[in-house]
């Protein structure tokens, strides 16, 4: 999209016109309900700022509910009593009374988000207002920072795992020839790190695999976009992910998580053989005949547990173990795969007597999903 200053040079008493045009078209078009550029740019500008909060929520509410609540400043009030800025773009910057919130309404797909710099000051506002933010949208949103060098992980061990990884899928994919995959980086203009590339040898001609729980895409459909190369999303496309062309030649480059799908704000970063693998475990895990969960704390889980004859590490590198949010193991006789997320480990297996044999067996009570 193009952006453009109209009458910035026939008449500069007025406030100019900012018009935009769409690819593939020569037509130029004003903004909805466009009233000037001043309220173009300070509407922008609270909209851009507000990405770079940490914390960030959003809700769909009516128009007319959004101007209700401004008018009346029940929770939120506008900035200015100059309607020119405050009805004159489709996005309207908004703050809360005690001016910590920093929001903006969006006219045309009547969703309201909100940010602020602590996850506290977020609930307090949003348990002010009868307005029904998602939970699940309460998460940190990291700036860009600099990583630091991981050290290189090696080839043939990974190799290793995933052959040990394909014993538990019920339908065993063909595996894709590397020089196929090497040759569609090559029509992209980029060289695909080994992890990407491995990854997709064992799983990527699987469509089931692909779309378990993480959506990752097609090969043919991976694609570079600001300087990303975009292979993929989290479950019902919350964040999509990716790797920076930057560090893609890196011995042990990061996979990125971004906000949204232009690749523009930073959720986490995660080590690329670490992603993988883990994603794969839990990949297959999604379908697999029978999975259950129980709740295990982190600290017992690493402790007390992992390795210590209830379930056992693919791996002995902390890199791969402790490198992302998934934690891949299995049982002794590799029967039953496990995944620890967050607080709850998942056990799945291909036969639900083998599962309920692994329950007899930890002595734990599992809730069968």
């Amino acid at each position: 999209m193009l952006l453009i200053l109209h009458n910035l040079f026939v008449d500069n008493t007025k406030d100019p016109t900012v018009y935009y045009t769409c690819e593939d078209t020569d037509d130029w078009f004003s903004e909805l309900n466009y009233r000037g550029s001043e309220a173009f740019f300070f509407n922008i500008a609270c909209m851009n700022i507000l990405y770079h909060k940490p914390f960030t929520s959003a809700a769909n509410i009516p128009k007319a509910k959004y101007n209700d609540e401004i008018s009346n400043k029940n929770s939120f009030c506008t900035f200015t009593d100059d309607d020119t800025i405050n009805n004159g773009y489709q996005r309207r910057g908004f703050l809360d009374k005690s001016g910590k919130i920093l929001g903006c309404y969006w006219n045309l797909i009547g969703r309201i988000f909100v940010s602020a710099d602590s996850k506290e000051e977020l609930y307090e506002f949003a348990n002010s207002t009868d307005i029904k933010f998602k939970p699940f949208s309460f998460k940190s949103v990291k700036k860009t920072e600099k990583k630091k060098k991981l050290p290189k992980v090696d080839s043939n061990i990974m190799t290793e795992y995933y052959e040990k990884l394909l014993s538990f899928l019920p339908d065993i994919p063909e595996k894709l020839d590397k020089n196929k995959i090497l040759k569609n980086g090559g029509e992209l203009g980029v060289k695909l790190p080994r992890q990407l590339v491995d990854f997709y040898r064992y799983f990527g001609s699987s469509d089931k695999f692909l779309d378990s729980f993480f959506i990752f895409k097609k090969l043919e459909d991976i694609h570079v976009e600001n300087n990303v190369l975009v292979f993929g999303a989290t479950n019902e496309y919350y964040s999509y992910l990716g790797i920076d062309l930057d560090c893609m030649y890196c011995d042990e480059p990061y996979v990125t998580e971004y906000s949204d799908n232009k690749c523009s704000d930073i959720i986490d970063s995660y080590g690329a053989s670490a992603f993988f693998f883990n994603a794969a475990c839990f990949q297959i895990m999604n379908i697999m005949q029978a999975m259950a969960v129980v709740n295990i704390s982190k600290k017992y889980f690493f402790s007390k547990i992992l390795d210590k004859k209830k379930v056992f590490s693919f791996y002995d590198d902390k890199q791969l173990k402790k490198g992302y949010y998934i934690s891949a193991c299995h049982n002794e006789d590799f029967s039953v795969l496990c995944c620890y997320v967050d607080d709850v480990l998942y056990a799945a297996a291909n036969d639900d007597d083998i599962l309920n044999d692994f329950e007899k067996k930890t002595k734990w009570e599992l809730d069968w999903l």
